[in-house]
């Protein structure tokens, strides 16, 4: 018997296979890379909320059991 849907709007496939679904997702996948150039041209704040963010990032995929990257943040260029 089918599944109904589901009001939520998540499909059946994920339903059905959520572990499958989330072991596809990678940091590289949602990483954001700056070149030496861009990283100049951010100010300060953006370049903390970048580090917040794929701090964060790493954490959750590591509560997932996923392997972390070798360097979880964009270096400090110049």
């Amino acid at each position: 018997m089918p599944l109904p849907p589901c009001p939520c709007g998540i499909s059946t496939a994920a339903r059905l296979f959520p572990v499958s679904l989330q072991a596809l997702v990678t940091f590289e996948d949602v990483e954001v890379r700056f070149s030496a150039e861009e990283w100049e041209l951010l100010e300060e704040w953006q370049r903390a909320l970048h580090r917040e963010v794929t701090e964060g990032t790493s954490q959750l995929l590591a509560s997932l059991g996923r392997a972390l990257p070798r360097c979880s943040s964009q270096p400090e260029w110049g």
